[in-house]
């Protein structure tokens, strides 16, 4: 999906990352600093986008000398053998879609001696939203669902304002058991307030509770397009996705997001029996990606 949504480079090292030991480490005699840096580094209430951010971080402090790498583990608090393990990953899964047709072999290439791709498989690799589709088909249909408190104000002078909401307050549910917690190593454990009510998450673990370890806040368009099944209830301007995640909309968006659905599976379809063709320059993945990109604003 990140070739396909041309956001190839952070999936690789959000895949790679997944795969091997976790790239923070947190010392029992300094676990405030470990968190305060990790949290410099977080983005867009994302701990996958916040593994990227250390990647790319790493990887230019890398290329300046020994040096610059050593301080750049110590301050951000890296493991240099999980980042070497994470850029051998990005090559290994990269080597294989050209195998399969779904890069050119020049992006291996360019990995190999500039450390990105650099190609048409990489034309959104900076956008956050459509990075974040392609982590929705990826892991669906491990989605969160957030429920905030209700909004309090406190009067001021110049009239009443929202009170910020603390993050014990929030609550997080999912379709398969209901109540579930957010693990205290998230970026987002802390998060007060998301501007969307919807988390997709790569891992959750059992032991007093259900912890949620790796998650990413994203927005409505990307469950639409990249979730389950779609129905739409015409009479209520309701659109559902696997009858659970609802979502407010007139029936005529909710007819046009199936639409474009069907014309988004037949494209992939297409591709995945025909690796070679170019899908970025048709007018429905430009649609996807204009959508995506906006939220639909």
């Amino acid at each position: 999906f990140g070739a396909l949504l041309g956001c190839l480079d952070p999936i690789l090292t959000i895949a790679g990352s997944m795969s091997g030991r976790p790239l923070f480490y947190s010392p029992k005699d300094n676990r405030e600093a470990a968190e305060r840096a990790k949290q410099s580094l977080s983005s867009s209430k994302s701990d996958h986008l916040t593994m990227v951010a250390a990647y790319k971080g790493w990887a230019k402090a890398k290329s300046q000398g020994k040096p610059f790498e050593r301080r750049f583990c110590e301050e951000y608090f890296l493991s240099q053998q999980a980042l070497e393990a994470v850029q051998a990953s990005r090559v290994d899964y990269a080597s294989i879609l050209a195998d399969l047709g779904f890069v050119r072999r020049e992006y291996i290439n360019n990995m190999r001696r500039y450390g990105a791709g650099g190609t048409e498989a990489d034309s959104n690799a900076e956008v956050k939203r459509v990075i974040k589709a392609a982590l929705v088909a990826g892991f669906y249909p491990h989605v969160l669902r957030v429920k905030h408190p209700e909004t309090k104000y406190t009067q001021t002078t110049s009239g009443a304002i929202a009170k910020a909401a603390n993050s014990r307050e929030l609550k997080y549910y999912s379709k398969d058991i209901g109540r579930v917690f957010l693990h205290p190593a998230s970026v987002n454990f802390h998060c007060g307030k998301y501007e969307s009510r919807w988390l997709v998450y790569s891992e959750r673990v059992e032991t007093a509770k259900v912890y949620i370890r790796d998650n990413t806040m994203v927005g409505a368009y990307a469950l639409l397009l990249f979730g389950g099944d779609i129905s739409v209830a015409h009479d209520k301007g309701i659109v559902r996705v696997d009858d659970w995640a609802t979502f407010q909309a007139p029936a005529r968006i909710g007819v046009l997001i199936k639409e474009l659905r069907a014309r988004v599976d037949q494209l992939l379809l297409d591709r995945i029996n025909h690796p070679s063709a170019a899908l970025a320059s048709t007018p429905v993945v430009r649609a996807l990606l204009e959508l995506l990109a906006s939220e639909g604003h």
